[in-house]
């Protein structure tokens, strides 16, 4: 497949080989770089890699924060407050207007909502942290005296979650998705607004589909 260097390609994974040590080394990453509304607040590095087998859509963040908040315990909870990594989905961009915002703080705890654009969104309820397979280096009980320079927040997505909204989505080979990925702490001692693919808007506001780049299964 001629790869667009523009365009991000998911690469497919067998999953006996998921737990390899290193296994992520292999992925290509996505750079969360870009503040446009505050450059100059804070130093913070983020990326994230994305990886598909046959039955879900693997997701990894990796950030460099000094100073982590997490606060929010409870699903639903405004984890965009704590230190929080975005990632805002569309997973038929040809046919649906929607899109999923999963939002996650560093505790793996997980906003999740469905709609058009920032206003009416759904909230989806109807998960544990099982479902999505979430991992974490930092929990509760490390959070306030977390030493490493670097976080990580690792999730799994399932195909047949996205088929509740979505109707049946044969995901394989060529099929592509829409989004973006965020980087964000509202309450933090320094509070940042960071995304992959620029965004053009006054204000800082994730909710802004018509920025969402293509994103390709290989």
């Amino acid at each position: 497949m001629e790869k667009d260097q523009k365009v991000y390609y998911i690469r497919k994974v067998v999953s006996d080989s998921e737990e390899k040590e290193g296994f992520w080394d292999f992925i290509q990453p996505l750079f969360i770089n870009d503040f446009p509304w505050n450059k100059e607040a804070c130093n913070i590095e983020a990326e994230v890699r994305l990886a598909y087998t046959d039955t879900e859509l693997r997701v990894k963040f990796v950030v460099k924060e000094s100073e982590i908040k997490a606060d929010y315990f409870q699903i639903n909870d405004p984890v965009y407050k704590d230190s929080c990594v975005e990632f805002f989905l569309n997973p038929d961009p040809q046919n649906d207007k929607r899109y999923i915002n999963f939002e996650c703080n560093a505790i793996g705890v997980f906003l999740l909502q469905i709609g058009e654009g920032q206003e009416n969104r759904c909230f989806i309820s109807e998960y544990n942290e099982e479902f999505f397979k979430i991992k974490t280096s930092v929990n509760r009980e490390n959070r306030n005296n977390y030493e490493k320079e670097y976080w990580q927040v690792e999730y799994s997505i399932p195909f047949t979650f996205l088929e509740i909204f979505y109707g049946s989505l044969m995901i394989k080979s060529g099929y592509w998705i829409t989004g973006n990925f965020y980087k964000c702490g509202d309450e933090t001692k320094k509070p940042h607004y960071g995304c992959c693919y620029p965004i053009v808007n006054a204000v800082p506001n994730f909710h802004k589909p018509e920025y969402f780049k293509k994103i390709i299964f290989e």
